[in-house]
């Protein structure tokens, strides 16, 4: 496979193509140290466990009026949610592409109905720990899943300290014949919850081994996706000129999305989902958040992760947005604990 062919964002989409995602639940059944939802469910940011039937067609509609072709379900643990089915059948009646971002530990019998679908209409991403993280049973549990599903899943890995190594994913790939192509993220600080997460300071050291294991990627045909929060600098000099073709810049891939929560509330990530919020109404558009949004956290977005931000070449030529806003936010020292 060519190189310029092989790396791509997580975000595929153009620039300026507005997503969004749609939290079902907050409950989950695994306990990871970089979860981000941690804090929004200690914060009780959202008041409702499950989202109802009445605001997931809420959504649906909220992503037809912001032109939104993909349903992106999410958690907590979107497996959990006892209509899960039900919210992929509307999904799917109304013509939506359906990506569930997933631990992977299912029952079978929703195993068996997601089995029926077309891999076309429907994408399963699992998160995967590494081995020395996972239990003996969660292990099990979780490539049943992967065997069950096969091409229908893309295996997905969070970065959260600069030991972690995914290439064990690649074994995973060949024998359950998944999908070729690895979702990679990047675990990112809450502002009101210390996550296990990397520091910046060690985003150079992180960066080189991503840098490593998109070359494992290439080498076995696998497309290495990056999700939100990376920056160019991060990486060796000359990698992102070598291996960066596609339209959106790596650096501008920090939202805000936005993220419905199961009670209805619109946040621009997980994140800083404890400052900022929204309602949804039959009005608002996906649009509508992320430039409400864009406008109150602007004077946070030029800060940075680092102090040399202002002055990289990256953000000068607009390529980078300064990292994961959160990040940048938790790097201030007189943040004001209300706004």
């Amino acid at each position: 496979m060519d190189k310029k062919h092989c790396f791509t964002m997580g975000r595929r989409e153009l620039a300026g193509i507005i997503m969004a995602n749609i939290s079902v639940t907050l409950l989950c059944n695994r306990k990871c140290s970089y979860c981000f939802a941690e804090s929004i469910r200690k914060k009780k940011i959202s008041h409702e466990q499950f989202m109802s039937r009445e605001t997931f067609l809420m959504s649906l509609d909220f992503l037809k009026r912001s032109h939104i072709k993909h349903v992106k379900l999410l958690g907590g643990e979107p497996s959990l949610h006892p209509c899960l089915s039900w919210f992929i059948e509307k999904s799917l009646e109304e013509n939506f592409k359906v990506i569930i971002f997933s631990n992977g530990l299912m029952n079978k019998k929703l195993l068996s109905y997601l089995k029926t679908i077309s891999h076309e209409n429907i994408t399963v991403i699992v998160n995967i720990n590494s081995p020395e993280e996972q239990q003996k049973e969660e292990r099990e549990k979780q490539e049943l899943t992967l065997k069950e599903l096969s091409e229908m899943v893309t295996p997905c890995f969070n970065m959260h300290n600069t030991m972690a190594d995914p290439s064990f994913l690649i074994e995973l790939i060949e024998k359950y014949n998944l999908g070729r192509n690895i979702r990679l993220g990047l675990a990112h600080p809450c502002l009101d919850y210390n996550n296990s997460c990397i520091h910046q300071k060690n985003y150079e050291k992180a960066g080189s081994s991503i840098a490593d294991f998109f070359e494992l990627c290439l080498a076995h045909k696998i497309i290495l996706n990056f999700d939100c929060g990376f920056v160019p600098c991060m990486f060796p000099e000359g990698f992102i000129e070598v291996a960066h073709i596609h339209p959106v810049p790596l650096g501008l891939h920090c939202g805000p999305m936005p993220d419905i929560m199961p009670d209805g509330s619109i946040v621009p990530c997980y994140g800083l989902a404890s400052r900022w919020h929204l309602t949804l109404d039959e009005s608002i558009t996906a649009m509508d958040c992320q430039e409400i949004f864009n406008k109150e956290l602007q004077m946070f977005r030029m800060t940075g992760i680092y102090k040399k931000c202002e002055m990289c070449k990256w953000m000068k030529m607009k390529k980078c947005r300064g990292g994961c806003l959160s990040a940048a936010i938790k790097r201030m020292r007189n943040f004001p604990e209300e706004l």
